[in-house]
């Protein structure tokens, strides 16, 4: 997940750790953090792999450039299926991040995989209240609570699928908007 960013903002231009560090930071919200543990170690074996290179300093700062190699796997990365696990949700929003590098068809392509996630998301919170509700020793106060929960997920689950429609519509728009021109 972290490759992918970093190799994403240096898509845009070069750029030294501190501020992808700050970028990081602003793209997978206020409560994860990035430590530097993870960064540095992060860069250097990019750099050695030679996905990243070093284009010059500012002051101490050590400002570093993406090569061909390394544009290369962003695209792979890009186009890669994502797997369901905690960083999933990060881990779109990174490619969410990074759309603007990549073709509109790849786009569509990240958004239906992203779709296909969602739909995960809620067959594990349907199949979850199923159960819930056969459990003979759940209490009805117990219930309630994780009906409510579950709910909830539910919640967050239709608002992503709506903000998606939206963002399919609009690509559906611009290619329309292309076409005409």
């Amino acid at each position: 997940m972290y490759e992918l960013f970093v190799l994403g903002e240096l898509m845009d231009r070069p750029m030294h750790g501190y501020l992808l560090h700050h970028i990081l930071s602003r793209i997978i919200g206020p409560v994860r953090q990035v430590s530097w543990g993870v960064l540095y170690p992060l860069i250097q074996r990019l750099e050695k792999e030679n996905l990243i290179q070093m284009s010059g300093k500012d002051g101490n700062r050590k400002i570093y450039c993406i090569t061909e190699a390394g544009k290369g796997q962003f695209f792979h990365l890009m186009g890669e299926k994502t797997t369901y696990n905690s960083d999933t949700k990060d881990y779109f929003d990174i490619k969410f991040a990074n759309l603007h590098h990549v073709s509109k068809e790849q786009q569509v392509q990240i958004y239906e995989d992203y779709r296909e996630y969602l739909g995960y998301l809620q067959e594990h919170n349907d199949l979850g209240e199923q159960i819930v509700m056969k459990i003979p020793v759940t209490s009805e106060n117990e219930r309630k609570s994780i009906q409510r929960t579950l709910h909830h997920r539910s919640h967050f689950v239709s608002s992503e699928i709506s903000w998606l429609e939206d963002q399919l519509r609009e690509l559906q728009d611009e290619e329309e908007s292309e076409d005409k021109k």
